[in-house]
């Protein structure tokens, strides 16, 4: 593929608030830049506008919310004045589908939307049933994040993290919720004696109603009572708020890692493929974008358990005795591919995107152009604070008058 066209990548304001979108959002774009040598970044909220000259216009993960959504309707009541964009989402699809159905109107016929699971294309192509513009692409996961060089390399990491070397131990890094399916993990422990528990994850906002308790503070405290009083205590240990760097250590130094979601949006599962990079053996629930690494379960590197949904609540509840043998082997190699079949795959993405434009044949008429290029030039951008700076209104309108 050509790397000589023009592509815009738009951003509100940045990598998004939390954690893992944070991440993701400086690998994606690295992968960009590396597809086309004219790629710039533009953040909307600095004044800062891409033209309508472009081939592209790229929205990455985090950036996809409600703000950008309207910035697009207030610069553009038609969408085809503006160049056909590739709209790449965080996640949570419950919510994006329901966004999605309320902005369908700001998107052109060439526009592309990419999600991270397949669990999320299958619930966009129900909101949106016949649409071919939904796509899969996992996201990237940082290099810094790949396997132990070698046992010694294990060794020093255990020593300083105070774990004992010859300890098995697993590890959950999420958050402490009853969607999560916390008490799951003491189940697990207690039918794998030899196992050991490494909690790096906060404690959810919502409470776990088996502990009687809604508050964070009450659900702790319960959860402490409840690993006490089936003997779990000196085989669990808590690290909440841990950094990235920190959290790729503590992966390099254990054996396994866990996940017994059924959360409703568990869209992808970032720790998940962060551990996958670090060799970690998996044991995850069959749900949502867990499924992503069906195929390692062929290599015994990953073991799923299902979810029995016959108890009435709104949460599926992890079936162990489905969990016939724990993961043997490492995902080996992993780390070294991963990141390379995502750059392929967004390829494939950008020129099917680009080759739809060239078959619309659609482009914005010259006056917009012209007046777009104008207030781009004068940093007189389309800014969406408009109590601070009442021009963002005025341009809005008079753009409008024009579109």
């Amino acid at each position: 593929m050509k790397n000589n066209f023009k592509i815009s990548i738009i951003s509100p304001n940045g990598p998004a608030s939390w954690p893992s979108v944070a991440i993701i959002h400086p690998e994606l774009i690295s992968i960009l830049k590396s597809i086309s040598k004219q790629t710039e970044v533009f953040n909307i909220l600095e004044n800062k506008l891409p033209s309508l000259k472009d081939d592209l216009w790229i929205f990455p993960a985090g950036s996809v919310q409600i703000p950008v959504l309207m910035w697009l309707a207030n610069c553009f009541k038609n969408p085809l004045n503006r160049p056909p964009a590739i709209f790449i989402f965080g996640g949570e699809a419950t919510k994006l589908g329901y966004h999605l159905w309320h902005f369908r109107g700001l998107f052109r016929p060439e526009d592309l939307w990419v999600v991270a699971c397949q669990a999320e294309k299958e619930l966009l192509d129900y909101w949106f049933p016949g649409n071919n513009r939904t796509h899969v692409l996992y996201h990237p996961v940082s290099n810094h994040f790949k396997p132990a060089k070698d046992k010694s390399e294990v060794l020093r990491l255990r020593q300083k993290l105070k774990i004992p070397p010859n300890k098995k131990v697993m590890l959950y890094a999420g958050r402490l919720s009853q969607q999560k399916n916390i008490l799951a993990l003491l189940d697990l422990l207690e039918l794998h004696k030899n196992l050991n528990l490494l909690v790096c994850g906060d404690i959810d906002s919502v409470g776990i109603p088996h502990l009687e308790s809604s508050k964070r503070i009450h659900v702790a405290n319960a959860l402490l009572v409840e690993i006490g009083k089936r003997g779990l205590t000196k085989r669990i240990e808590f690290r909440a708020f841990q950094s990235q760097s920190e959290l790729k250590n503590i992966m390099k130094a254990c054996d396994y890692q866990v996940s017994l979601s059924a959360h409703y949006g568990e869209d992808f599962g970032y720790s998940i493929v962060q551990g996958l990079a670090c060799g970690l053996k998996t044991i995850i629930s069959n749900w949502g974008g867990h499924r992503n690494w069906k195929y390692l379960e062929e290599k015994n590197a990953v073991s799923f358990v299902e979810l029995d949904w016959s108890n009435g609540q709104d949460v599926g509840v992890p079936d162990l005795a489905t969990l016939n043998n724990l993961p043997k082997k490492s995902p080996l190699n992993f780390h070294k591919n991963y990141n390379k079949e995502i750059k392929e795959q967004l390829k494939k993405i950008v020129e099917f995107a680009l080759f739809q434009r060239e078959y619309s044949g659609i482009l914005a008429l010259p006056e917009l152009v012209d007046f777009w290029e104008e207030s781009a030039r004068s940093s007189k951008g389309f800014l969406f604070s408009s109590s601070e700076n009442k021009l963002f209104q005025k341009v809005v309108k008079g753009y409008q008058g024009q579109n």
